[in-house]
């Protein structure tokens, strides 16, 4: 969706820069809200 590599966001969580994202009960894949990818976009509209 914003066009970037998981590692970036699994580096950005390490860093604490943005918070872990809340797990499918299911899968256990990462699931993002809005407000997520909203800081996300800030995060990477701060970095240029």
């Amino acid at each position: 969706m914003l066009g970037i590599y998981k590692g970036t966001i699994k580096n950005y969580e390490s860093k604490k820069i943005f918070p872990k994202p809340r797990r499918n009960p299911i899968n256990g894949y990462r699931e993002y809200t809005e407000e997520d990818i909203q800081v996300l976009t800030r995060i990477l509209t701060k970095g240029k």
